[in-house]
């Protein structure tokens, strides 16, 4: 995790010393490392947060923990799913190209 924020940390300050560099929203250089640390961030902490739980509940079988992982992650996908609108009246695969596939 730190490795990877400390790259993208060095090519954002290899890009600004570039004099070519100007930053503007056509650049999207910027946006993308911020969301690229943040999704390190979450990452990490998601990590950081099963580990604990994991530990917690160190009663229970290994099996039965990534069971009720999963079942957590499926309902949270299955509930992400009815938010995001017309997902479910077009299907799943709509915007599909053949480069997809």
């Amino acid at each position: 995790c730190y490795v990877i924020m400390k790259d993208l940390l060095f090519k954002h300050r290899s890009l600004k010393n570039d004099p070519s560099w100007t930053p503007s929203l056509s650049n999207a250089s910027s946006i993308g490392i911020c969301f690229s640390m943040l999704k390190i961030f979450v990452s990490c902490l998601c990590g950081v947060l099963a580990d604990k739980y994991m530990k917690e509940f160190s009663s229970e079988p290994i099996y039965v923990q990534l069971v009720q992982f999963k079942f957590a992650w499926f309902s949270a996908l299955l509930m992400l799913s009815f938010v995001d609108g017309d997902g479910w009246q077009r299907g799943m695969y709509h915007d599909w190209t053949p480069r997809t596939w």
